[in-house]
């Protein structure tokens, strides 16, 4: 019985080539980092549209910068797209209502008030001071904005907190700057 356990219990020689199991690349484990234009792409591939407002839609997130605002008029995006400019404007609320929120703004104002809405402050007093009284804000003049709302203090005071947690490039995160 010695031999029998020599003979089949032995190893053996191998060759290094033997050995070198086939094992997958790492980088086959790593993600690509979402792009903005991806993020949107996935929320439009599921929102029910007709098919010239997605058209338009996809004109509109072509046309983003890497903050998420929006580059070119919506005259320029129907003329160069071939879009009627009804399909523009709606692709423009359907785009603006992706996340993240403020995305395909035109600019600050719009930016901040579309986070708003996001939040259901539509009308509130964040809201109109944002709408009616950004300069206000933006020198900090809050008794005047107090006087201009007819609210007291307090109110604005809460109002600009609100203000202060918004992001006014809502979109960097997607840009590989961050």
């Amino acid at each position: 019985f010695g031999s029998f356990f020599d003979d089949y219990l032995d190893p053996g020689y191998k060759s290094p080539a033997a050995e070198s199991v086939e094992k997958p690349s790492f980088e086959t484990f790593l993600s690509a980092p979402v792009t903005l234009a991806d993020h949107l792409h996935q929320q439009l591939a599921v929102t029910v549209l007709d098919e010239n407002v997605r058209d338009a839609a996809e004109s509109i997130i072509g046309n983003l910068d890497e903050d998420g605002y929006l580059s070119a008029t919506l005259e320029e995006i129907a003329t160069l797209g071939r879009h009627k400019p009804e399909d523009v404007e709606e692709a423009l609320r359907v785009v603006q209502s992706l996340d993240p929120a403020g995305v395909a703004a035109r600019n600050l104002r719009e930016c901040l008030l579309l986070q708003l809405e996001s939040m259901n402050g539509k009308g509130g007093v964040a809201w109109q001071i944002v709408a009616n009284h950004l300069r206000l804000l933006e020198t900090r003049q809050y008794r005047e904005l107090a006087k201009a709302l007819g609210r007291p203090p307090e109110h604005v005071e809460l109002a600009v907190q609100v203000i202060r947690h918004l992001n006014p490039r809502p979109c960097l995160r997607y840009s590989g700057a961050g």
